[in-house]
């Protein structure tokens, strides 16, 4: 079942289509995932219950599936507070992302999670390293640091911004103006009249609202 809700995400945002509308049997949600199928070679989901996840589960899962001839290249894992700890924030993380690190070099993918950022930063106009969490050890080995920064006015406006917080091999000051659709969990970048005209700057500009 959780697979299925997962699926629906994914659906939603390939067909733009709501997600509501997969769950009340809506003909035309499945009319547009017809068009637009998604090949069984392309994409695989697996559900842990929260808390019980070790990256032992996640080569396990990997070995398995390369067994049955599907090679992944990107492992999403949605999301980092969720995989079993030792329930210590400040270091146990930490430690999993060093063995998420050599779970990807192991198996040649990369691996993307997300981590909530710390409270204080809801809503204000950037989530900057120091927000994305509370263990700085969680950013040390990461090759990139996505933060996603959304004031309150924002949000009301279907609007965020991707900061890159950190990134091994480059310069950090980048900023992607997004739009958002909840509905059908879609993100899609601002042309380049829509930054000028939302937020009155260039969007090649290093500045960030």
């Amino acid at each position: 079942v959780k697979e299925s809700d997962i699926g629906r995400e994914y659906a939603g945002g390939r067909t733009s289509r709501p997600i509501d509308e997969s769950v009340e049997g809506n003909p035309y949600f499945y009319q547009a995932v017809q068009q637009c199928p998604i090949p069984s070679d392309r994409l695989k989901i697996k559900y842990f219950s929260p808390g019980t996840c070790t990256t032992a589960n996640i080569r396990a899962l990997l070995s398995f599936l390369r067994g049955q001839g599907f090679y992944p290249q990107l492992l999403i894992l949605d999301y980092l507070k969720k995989m079993k700890h030792n329930g210590d924030a400040v270091g146990g993380l930490g430690r999993i992302c060093d063995e998420l690190v050599s779970v990807g070099d192991d198996f040649g993918l990369g691996v993307w999670t997300a981590q909530q950022a710390q409270r204080n930063f809801r809503f204000s106009n950037r989530t900057c390293v120091s927000g994305m969490a509370n263990d700085i050890s969680i950013l040390e080995n990461c090759d990139v640091a996505i933060a996603i920064s959304q004031s309150e006015e924002e949000h009301k406006l279907d609007r965020m911004r991707l900061e890159l917080g950190k990134v091994r091999r480059g310069e950090d000051v980048f900023c992607v103006f997004a739009n958002i659709n909840y509905s059908n969990c879609s993100v899609w970048e601002m042309t380049a009249g829509e930054v000028r005209a939302n937020y009155g700057m260039d969007p090649n500009s290093s500045q960030t609202p």
